[in-house]
């Protein structure tokens, strides 16, 4: 995730299902923003706010209440100007929450667009951020009973059987609650194989409707997955289990440092870009929930990072099964379980 948004949906979009909750579309206003080139900006509540802060060098969002600034993070190029901002109860406990989609930035090759999700939540000073990848805003639904669904997109290198490695197109279904993604287990992951029919469908496509993601996974070619796709098909050479005892961290510069007490003594993880302030040898890959081996979207990370203080965690370490063009490498990932009640 290059950059981040108010309201990231890293390729997140609601699956849709009898829909209950309003998603409201609101229009950024321009104001006046001390250091800002430009600044366009979002109501979050009569006292708080969020803008949009363009520089000629950066662009970040800066959340504000009662006039004062209580969270920034990165918001990308400054060129790339624009953001979307949706109104929607995404928990159903009768209050909206503000989610923002900033594009980041479009690829070479294959013009795959990535985007920031951020949710933000009265009840949190700063946001749930996340990436997707080929999003589209009208992916905000309903799922039954009145839970909003978020599918989020991503484009991952994976296999199934008979078949060698390949891309796929996936969508991994969560709901929202207290500022953490949960894994909505009603509804599988889906994978769909990008072979040259699904290259001239997305062609076609790309840019018809807000939908596009979902009609591209109901396609008959798309198949539910009982094993998350990002994850090598062998189990990890390496685990380490133990505890969650401190996160720290900023989404100024998109670095988290976790620090678990492991049965093989104390590991503090970074994620997930630390790599650019020089590099770590305990970067992690991903993270991931461990009741429903759903890994979540890319550079994902809860509105309150401490809140995953305590909870039960293992360290994988797996080898890659296809790495086209390159040596096989390893993938970490730091699966999280939950609070023991």
């Amino acid at each position: 995730m290059t950059a981040t948004t108010v309201a990231f949906v890293v390729g997140l979009c609601l699956v849709p299902l009898p829909s209950r909750a309003t998603v409201t579309l609101l229009t950024p206003t321009r104001e006046h923003l001390m250091g800002c080139r430009e600044a366009r900006c979002v109501p979050l509540s009569p006292n708080a706010r969020v803008c949009k802060c363009s520089t000629e060098e950066r662009a970040d969002f800066i959340l504000e209440s009662g006039g004062h600034t209580v969270s920034t993070w990165d918001a990308g190029h400054p060129d790339n100007g624009a953001f979307f901002a949706r109104a929607v109860d995404l928990d159903d406990d009768g209050n909206e929450e503000l989610v923002l989609e900033n594009l980041d930035d479009v690829g070479n090759g294959m013009a795959v667009s990535h985007w920031t999700i951020a949710v933000l939540d009265t009840r949190f000073s700063s946001p749930l951020l996340f990436g997707a990848s080929d999003w589209a805003g009208g992916c905000l639904n309903t799922a039954a009973g009145g839970r909003s669904t978020l599918l989020a997109t991503a484009w991952n290198w994976s296999s199934e059987p008979g078949r060698g490695g390949g891309l796929y197109f996936v969508g991994r279904s969560f709901s929202y609650a207290n500022g953490m993604l949960v894994p909505t287990l009603e509804v599988p992951v889906t994978a769909r194989r990008y072979l040259f029919s699904f290259e001239r469908e997305r062609g076609r496509t790309l840019d018809s409707g807000k939908d596009v993601p979902v009609r591209w996974l109901r396609h008959p070619s798309a198949q539910p997955r009982e094993r998350d796709p990002s994850l090598p098909s062998q189990p990890p050479t390496v685990e380490a289990h133990g505890t969650i005892v401190g996160v720290r961290g900023s989404r100024d510069v998109e670095c988290w440092r976790i620090d678990v007490e492991t049965d093989s003594g104390h590991q503090t993880v970074e994620y997930p870009h630390c790599g650019r302030e020089g590099g770590s040898r305990t970067a992690i890959d991903a993270i991931a929930d461990q009741a429903s081996g759903r890994v979540f979207p890319d550079g994902y990370i809860p509105a309150d990072p401490r809140r995953l203080v305590g909870r039960p965690a293992t360290l994988s370490t797996y080898r890659e099964d296809d790495c086209p063009g390159e040596p096989c490498g390893a993938m970490a990932v730091l699966w999280i379980g939950v609070l023991a009640p």
